[in-house]
């Protein structure tokens, strides 16, 4: 019974991925690609998020 439930599950993954194909359209993700290089703004952000140096204690 355990071998063919695992068979058949076997058999559901492989029928699963056959089946879920996309097809990839490779110019949107060329877009985002380019809008995440030059448009992107998380640098900015990251160097607000840093703390700003604090003078220390003068030495004596």
């Amino acid at each position: 019974m355990k071998k063919l439930l695992s068979t058949i599950s076997l058999l559901f993954i492989i029928i699963s991925f056959s089946v879920a194909q996309e097809t990839i359209d490779m110019a949107m993700m060329q877009k985002i690609k380019d809008e995440g290089k030059n448009n992107s703004q998380i640098t900015m952000i990251a160097l607000r998020r840093q703390p700003l140096p604090r003078p220390g204690p003068t030495p004596a």
